[in-house]
């Protein structure tokens, strides 16, 4: 470094990627990232490669994210199975998925009531043939009102404590009118005096004298009306609370009871209601399904459920769930914020994001492209779609890649991290070479190359890595490489924002803003600035249509214009007078004066021409030489009579041949005799006289 002096004190000027009072230590650990980013003494800095490290146990990685050590899943890489439903391995180990917890014999059955998911007064019950799916009941002593579950006396519940006259509210008890005594069931009650009974109908209520007037008693399910007894529902006179908007019904039985129909269902007292699971157990599952879409309940919707796209789908013009992407109106909304759409979001081209109008406005200002070799074995799926013909049997499976993509570099990046996409893809034998974008807050200069470092990438066998939390690598087909700053005017990322028949180029003053100009054969007819970096314009460019110069072609060719260029082609009656001819710079010539016909004459008519060839001479051109066919007649004639007569005595040589050797077999006879040569000696057959 250099010392300075400030304040008549002393002071070192360290140069990079030196720091510290004294310049003994590294920026990057004395007052750089690594300062605020790492737990005491865990700091450590490469002056070789230049990078920074937040140091951990083994079998940890550093999370820049959340500041802290923390252990490495090491399951990609085991050959532990989890076979079970609901389960997966969680840092090499079989556990229950989100939401699933252990039962006694060890399988994972569904807790999302864990989440608490039910209102106050309820209790949570998971439905175990149904994941995700909860039953909420209110609980003992408690009714749902249409609203919540609401306290309830018991007094106020027809048929649960069956009292015959009076039930007490503060006790919970039966009780009797003066002039009656309880029964030993605790429920009914008895005239004491039989001569106070009156014969006046009462209906559901007891006639009595009470001081010399005739009086009707009513039971608690029911309330006096004039001179008899109605059950509550027809007087109007519900306890309340009791019934879902004291929607209710008479009941000859109980006097009345509530009206459950529609969205509720009776609880077991068959007089209260609950809420009914619409999903389950009116159709909601099957409408949905129907529509490509999950079930949720929704007791305050109109139908008291609702049906849901999963999380990558909208709902199109059919009222179908279908991936984002596919719907018109989605990519519309896309491209109007000058995106394009993949994965089911809006995606800006390279060097661009989202600002603040919604569109792709905003430079990025530190972008940064490199190279990753993702792991084909655990990002490749199989394509039901393609044909079985077809040499490509595997498609990338893009959302989940991204998904670890972007986590590792969170992870990796920290505070500094901004975004992360893949541009392209390479197939590989065993990997995917992809081409990576990572916007960063600002720049990190040679800490970038964390991404590439060896240590970045642990556990694993065979070349193949995990860059935490979740990221596969394999790297047996990797090429050596960095991040390097992203040029706006590179082809991947000019061809996004200029076109691909424009040309590019940069201010070279260390911002990324850049000019998009029209190419050869275009003419600019204005310019627009289309990101809030105002210094980046992108002129309109219009076909320039050279064939408006009379003089741009020779003069027996004619001029066709075309996006960008233009063509001279030969006039009716006239040729190029060579096929490697440029007819921009070369006239064309008569078609029958160029010797076309090399053996014959030429005539020409409507644009076209033909040759008369001259005796003995052949071919569109006239330049095949014809065979003499006399001689050729001939000397086929003395094939065929030499063929008549060579046959027959090459025939008649096979048969002596055959009948020589029959003779010669009849001559001799054969014995075994042993000699120190053969096994088989043939002697000669004497013939008797």
């Amino acid at each position: 470094g250099v010392c300075v002096m400030e304040d008549e004190k002393e002071r070192c000027i360290c140069k990079y990627p030196f720091g510290g009072p004294d310049c003994g230590d590294s920026y990057w650990c004395s007052e750089g990232f690594g300062k605020s980013e790492c737990q005491a003494g865990k700091c450590r800095f490469d002056f070789k490669t230049r990078i920074g490290y937040c140091d951990c146990s083994t079998d940890q990685y550093y999370n820049y994210e959340t500041k802290q050590c923390e252990n490495i899943d090491k399951c990609p890489f085991m050959d532990i199975k989890c076979t079970k439903p609901f389960e997966e391995c969680k840092m090499g180990a079989c556990a229950c998925m989100e939401n699933f917890k252990r039962n006694d014999k060890q399988d994972c059955i569904p807790d999302f009531c864990s989440s608490n998911p039910c209102g106050e007064n309820e209790i949570c019950e998971d439905v175990l043939d149904e994941p995700g799916r909860v039953n909420c009941i209110c609980k003992h002593g408690f009714t749902f009102d249409g609203k919540t579950c609401q306290k309830v006396n018991k007094c106020s519940v027809p048929g649960l404590l069956g009292c015959e006259q009076v039930c007490n509210s503060k006790t919970e008890a039966c009780e009797c009118n003066p002039g009656y005594t309880l029964q030993s069931d605790k429920k009914t009650c008895k005239l004491t005096d039989e001569s106070q009974k009156c014969k006046k109908d009462c209906g559901a209520g007891a006639c009595v004298k009470v001081n010399k007037s005739e009086r009707c008693l009513c039971p608690p399910t029911y309330a006096a009306k004039g001179l008899t007894c109605v059950d509550r529902c027809t007087a109007k006179a519900l306890p309340p609370g009791l019934c879902p908007n004291d929607q209710c019904i008479a009941d000859a039985k109980l006097g009345f009871k509530c009206k459950c129909e529609g969205k509720y269902a009776y609880n077991d007292d068959g007089v209260t209601c609950r809420r009914k699971q619409m999903c389950h157990e009116e159709g909601g599952n099957k409408d949905c399904t129907g529509k490509n879409a999950l079930c949720f309940e929704d007791f305050n919707s109109e139908k008291g459920y609702q049906c849901q796209c999963r999380e990558s789908q909208e709902f199109d013009e059919n009222g179908q769930c279908v991936d984002k992407c596919k719907i018109e109106s989605f990519k519309q909304d896309c491209i109007l914020r000058s995106a394009t759409c993949e994965l089911d979001e809006c995606k800006c081209p390279p060097m661009l994001s989202f600002g603040p109008d919604g569109r792709c406005s905003e430079i990025a200002q530190v972008s940064y492209l490199g190279y990753l070799p993702i792991s084909k074995q655990f990002y490749a799926v199989q394509s039901a779609t393609l044909s079985q013909n077809s040499d490509e049997k595997e498609i990338i499976n893009y959302s989940s890649l991204q998904k670890d993509l972007r986590d590792a570099m969170v992870t990796l990046l920290g505070k500094n991290y901004h975004s992360s996409d893949i541009v392209s893809c390479e197939m590989k034998t065993l990997s995917y070479n992809c081409l990576i974008e990572i916007q960063l807050n600002s720049d990190p200069r040679d800490q970038i190359n964390i991404l590439t470092d060896q240590s970045s990438c642990v556990g694993g066998t065979n070349n193949k890595c995990l860059m935490p939390p979740h990221l596969i690598l394999d790297k047996t087909e990797a090429t050596q490489g960095k991040f390097t700053p992203a040029d706006p005017c590179e082809d991947v990322i000019k061809d996004g924002t200029c076109g691909k028949q424009k040309e590019c180029t940069t201010f070279n003053d260390g911002t990324n803003s850049f000019e998009c100009k029209c190419g050869k054969g275009f003419s600019s007819v204005g310019v627009i600035q289309p990101y809030s970096d105002k210094r980046t314009m992108i002129h309109n460019c219009e076909d320039i249509n050279e064939c408006l110069n009379p003089t741009v072609c020779p003069n027996r060719t004619k001029c066709m214009n075309s996006i960008g260029d233009y063509d001279c082609a030969c006039k009716p009656g006239f040729v190029a007078p060579s096929e490697t001819a440029d007819l921009k710079r070369t006239n064309c010539v008569e078609m029958c004066n160029q010797k076309i016909c090399k053996h014959g004459r030429c005539e020409a008519k409507d644009g076209v021409y033909r040759c008369e060839c001259d005796k003995g001479y052949t071919g569109f051109n006239c330049d095949v030489q014809e065979v003499d066919m006399a001689g050729a007649t001939a000397m086929r004639v003395v094939l065929i009579i030499l063929s008549i007569m060579v046959i027959p005595l090459i025939l008649f040589s096979v048969l002596m041949v055959h009948k020589y050797r029959v003779l010669k077999k009849r001559s001799y006879k054969s014995s075994y005799i042993d000699d120190t040569s053969s096994t088989i000696g043939l002697q000669p057959m004497r013939i008797e006289d």
